[in-house]
C-alpha cells in the first residue's frame, strides 16, 4: 500500500480500538496489480483474519487522495506523484508512505527500436 491515512477517526490498533474492517482504495487496472492480485487471492484476508477488507476503486491518484484525507478509505494503493504531493502540501500529516508495492517492477512500455533517450532525440 502506497499510502494510509493518519488519524481518520476510524479504530486502529495505535489508539486502542479494535479494527474491523480496512477500507482500500485501488486503480482496476495493470498499474495496480498487487492490489488486484492481493484482492482476488484472498493474500490480504489471510493475512488479516477476521478483519473485513471492503474496496473503493478510483481512476486517478487525486481521487484516491482526496478520500483517504476525507477519511473515506484507510489504505491506498497510488503513485509516486500523489503521494509526493499529499505529503508536501500536508506538511506530512495528511498520509503515511508504508511500502512500495512496485519497487522493481514497474517498466515505461515503448516502441520497438527505442533502447534509450538518445533514441528519442528529433522526435515528437
Amino acid at each position: 500500500m502506497a499510502g494510509c491515512a493518519s488519524g481518520a477517526g476510524t479504530a486502529s490498533a495505535e489508539n486502542g480500538g479494535e479494527v474491523t474492517e480496512l477500507r482500500l482504495g485501488y486503480f482496476a487496472n495493470v498499474t495496480h496489480a498487487p492490489a488486484l492480485v492481493g484482492l482476488e487471492e484472498g493474500f490480504f484476508q489471510d493475512a488479516l483474519g477476521d478483519v473485513d477488507v471492503t474496496t473503493s476503486v478510483f481512476n486517478a491518484g487525486p481521487a484516491a487522495i482526496e478520500a483517504l484525507t476525507a477519511g473515506a478509505i484507510d489504505a491506498t494503493y497510488i503513485g509516486p506523484n500523489p503521494s509526493i504531493n499529499t505529503f508536501i502540501q500536508s506538511g506530512g500529516q495528511s498520509a503515511h508512505i508504508i511500502a512500495g508495492a512496485a519497487t522493481g517492477g514497474a517498466a515505461l512500455v515503448v516502441a520497438d527500436g527505442i533502447d534509450s533517450p538518445a533514441d528519442l532525440a528529433g522526435t515528437t
